[in-house]
């Protein structure tokens, strides 16, 4: 048992989350909604990593189709003040060989796989829509009582490889930091291709206002984007004033700031663990891979916000924003569906695309300058004011 505080209530906490590490006492505090963003993703991620697990094992489904199918019996007997179905007899399992299947038990566990078949198990909102009351409060108790864990996501801008320096003749192998970050733009022309003008000095912090929101953004959603486009977009909107507004930020703490703010006003979950997060993200991303490489995490983040506004910009062709005004129960529950539709325009999307290819240029162009802020996002030392003749990239 924990002697720290409970993170939620006055009371003394008894466990701690296993995935950001506060200290909570129930499971009501665990689910409560200042700890509704991290515990959301949790069973999230739960959800989908079981169905996984059960998809490539068979025995394993049928072992836990007829769990739940148990569940929902025992549920439905207790509401009716009846006794328990005959799941729980007091002879020994291996006596219980030769009994004959109950009948109530076969039909249950049919049911369950009938509905589950032809499922995407990667469709969190498929999948738990087919579920019925009783196996989502069954999936809830185990999640919560740390019965059922799902693997933590490993942010790909932690992982750090040098280039190998001996290659075999004719087949110089991956570097382990090409094969985790997001694939590099390859459309962007050279920085004076874009623009005729010296750029600003303070090009440096509209960086960092990016890598900040991208860092925020990727872990506000555990990683994970898909099917969301949209929503990250949009949160992308809100919360980067550099792209979306044209925003011009004299520092990098005024960079970071700025994000911390938006997200304050935007009404987006952000604790002090999620900004420590970010803010050292931040400096790995700017740090890079490697030496060699120092500069190729920073692109990876900018190409990564470049994809995810195009596939946004299919969204938006597609129609799929009107699908969404209404998201689905385990959306409103877990929190992976917006409560309304997009307010994002596609003019919006294709103006930061447009920072971002200004921003990718002059990253490829200036990777001593991003090394020398890979000390900290937060530095307070100002940055001269340029002229009138410089370019700040928008």
């Amino acid at each position: 048992m924990s002697s720290e505080p409970c993170a939620f209530c006055e009371g003394s906490s008894r466990y701690v989350c296993p995935r950001c590490g506060v200290p909570y006492c129930s499971v009501t505090c665990y689910r409560s909604g200042r700890h509704q963003r991290c515990s959301e993703g949790f069973y999230r991620d739960c959800v989908q990593q079981q169905l996984r697990a059960e998809h490539a094992d068979p025995a394993l489904r049928r072992r836990t189709e007829e769990a739940l199918a148990r569940q929902a019996r025992l549920q439905a007997a207790q509401e009716r003040g009846e006794e328990p179905p005959g799941d729980q007899s007091d002879e020994p399992p291996g006596d219980q060989s030769d009994e004959p299947v109950d009948s109530d038990d076969s039909d249950a566990e049919e049911e369950l796989a009938e509905r589950l078949r032809g499922v995407d198990l990667d469709d969190s909102e498929a999948v738990w829509a087919r579920l019925t009351p009783a196996e989502r409060d069954e999936f809830r108790r185990r999640a919560a009582a740390g019965d059922i864990a799902a693997e933590p996501w490993r942010p790909w801008w932690t992982v750090r490889a040098e280039r190998p320096k001996v290659a075999e003749l004719g087949a110089e192998p991956t570097p382990e930091f090409v094969t985790a970050a997001p694939a590099l733009l390859t459309h962007v022309p050279p920085l004076t291709a874009l623009t005729k003008q010296t750029p600003s000095p303070l090009v440096v912090n509209s960086v960092i206002n990016v890598l900040y929101a991208y860092a925020q953004l990727r872990l506000l959603w555990d990683g994970d984007w898909t099917g969301a486009a949209l929503p990250v977009a949009d949160a992308l909107c809100r919360i980067c004033g550099c792209l979306a507004r044209g925003e011009v930020m004299k520092t990098s703490r005024d960079a970071v700031d700025a994000v911390d703010f938006c997200l304050g006003e935007s009404g987006l979950e952000c604790d002090a663990a999620l900004r420590r997060q970010s803010r050292q993200a931040v400096q790995q991303l700017l740090t890079g891979p490697c030496t060699s490489d120092a500069g190729w995490y920073v692109l990876a983040a900018l190409s990564d916000l470049w994809r995810l506004l195009e596939e946004a910009l299919g969204e938006l062709r597609a129609g799929r924003h009107r699908e969404r005004s209404q998201p689905a129960s385990f959306g409103r529950e877990f929190g992976t569906a917006a409560a309304a539709a997009p307010a994002v325009s596609r003019a919006e999307l294709r103006r930061m695309q447009r920072k971002l290819d200004y921003l990718f240029a002059w990253s490829r162009s200036n990777e001593q300058v991003l090394a020398e802020r890979a000390a900290g996002p937060q530095a307070k030392t100002e940055v001269v004011v340029p002229t009138a003749g410089s370019a700040s990239g928008d």
